[in-house]
């Protein structure tokens, strides 16, 4: 592998340790390299303004001896 695709793949796998993996109207997921709250921080970037969450998941994984944290975060709205 040349230097310039060994660039290109670890900006890629940058981008997927920062970005939300999938988004829904009542719900996201996401992973991180940081920490576990990072993962659901970066879950609810799309969280619509006034929603709550209401439940999380997260996994730890070991990847390339790193721990990578998989976060699932369901919101609804506000209580009333």
């Amino acid at each position: 592998m040349d230097a310039a695709a060994a660039f290109a793949t670890a900006a890629g796998l940058t981008a997927l340790a920062v970005l939300p993996l999938q988004a829904r109207a009542d719900g996201g997921s996401a992973s991180s390299l940081l920490s576990r709250q990072d993962a659901i921080q970066q879950a609810t970037l799309w969280m619509p303004r006034g929603a709550q969450i209401t439940s999380s998941n997260c996994t730890e994984m070991i990847i390339d001896s790193s721990i990578r944290y998989f976060c699932s975060v369901q919101w609804g709205p506000a209580a009333q």
